[in-house]
């Protein structure tokens, strides 16, 4: 089982996560509901099979996508427990479900890297641009985008970006003063290494060109173990009372907060 994020209606938290086997198969989207944060209902099934790479995130008519690997699954339930359907920019014959290894096949068929772990925004136009990240043997230090323009029911064929990155997740979202940013590691000097965590800040939503680097003091292993590695990985960000909150893991052994004011992103 793997967390796959949070989404909030009235005073009710959703807490969502993806099953599947040790073998990558039979995956399964469920939820589970709670008031207090303390006690939590019985599962709900999401009749999806993909494996979030984030919670629902909000379009501006209010619809919800869920950013998986590949597929971008959308309802118009406001409380995110019914009404899935997929989507994706591959035809449904190349998969039957989004995990972590199931983004390889379709993408070798198609002639694309293995595109994976996106994350989006909405311009005042109404497209949705979803960002990619590129793993394993494709990856050449940048992230790919693929569009919506009917609010997620259909997606573009993805194309290469200049917008460069670690190989590692990513998050982009938009400040009150309707700006947006992206929180990631876009240094590709050190593959993988995952630092320095940096912001990135745009006005239109295709030049992010004020940077500022949040964090880049390196985290000591307390006992090594699988898969341990990356300083800043799986970022994630909450806006909230006038302070950007950046949650992150540490090679993946310790979970780090760090909050600024967004007053001081000039």
């Amino acid at each position: 089982m793997t967390a796959a994020g949070f989404h909030q209606f009235n005073d009710t938290l959703v807490a969502y996560y993806g099953e599947y086997s040790p073998y990558k198969t039979n995956t399964h989207l469920w939820a589970k509901i709670s008031t207090d944060g303390k006690h939590w209902s019985q599962k709900i099934n999401m009749h999806v099979p993909v494996n979030p790479n984030l919670g629902p995130e909000k379009t501006k008519n209010g619809r919800l996508i869920i950013c998986g690997n590949f597929t971008f699954p959308y309802t118009d339930d406001y409380r995110g427990l019914s009404g899935w359907k997929m989507s994706s920019f591959y035809p449904d014959s190349l998969y039957s479900q989004d995990n972590p290894a199931s983004f390889y096949a379709p993408a070798t068929k198609s002639g694309l890297p293995p595109l994976c772990e996106g994350s989006f925004f909405q311009t005042d136009d109404g497209i949705i641009h979803m960002l990619l990240r590129v793993t394993g043997n494709g990856w050449k230090g940048k992230l790919w985008l693929t569009e919506s323009k009917d609010n997620g029911i259909h997606w573009s064929f993805p194309v290469e970006t200049n917008f460069t990155d670690n190989d590692s997740k990513l998050h982009f979202g938009r400040l009150p003063d309707r700006r947006f940013y992206y929180v990631g590691i876009p240094d590709t000097l050190h593959h993988y290494a995952r630092t320095p965590l940096v912001l990135s800040v745009s006005k239109d939503g295709k030049l992010f060109g004020e940077n500022y680097i949040i964090a880049d003091k390196p985290y000591t292993l307390m006992k090594k173990e699988l898969y341990k590695e990356g300083q800043y990985g799986y970022p994630n960000t909450l806006i909230y009372k006038g302070y950007m909150y950046v949650i992150i893991s540490r090679e993946k052994e310790a979970i780090e907060v760090i909050r600024f004011k967004i007053g001081s992103i000039k």
